[in-house]
C-alpha cells in the first residue's frame, strides 16, 4: 500500500499490551502474587528491561 501513496501506520501500543497481558500471564501461572513491590511497579520494571 505504501507504493500506492497510502503511508503506512505504525502501532506502537500493540507491542505494549502484549507484553503486559504476557506479564499478567505469567504472574498467573507462576504465582508471583505474592509480590513485595507495588504490581504496577513490577510490570513497569520488566518493560523497561526489553
Amino acid at each position: 500500500m505504501a507504493g500506492l501513496g497510502f503511508p503506512l501506520i505504525v502501532d506502537t501500543k500493540t507491542p505494549i499490551i502484549k507484553k503486559i497481558k504476557n506479564l499478567v500471564v505469567q504472574s498467573a501461572h507462576h504465582s508471583i502474587k505474592d509480590l513485595k513491590v507495588n504490581y504496577f511497579k513490577y510490570v513497569e520494571f520488566q518493560l523497561n528491561r526489553d
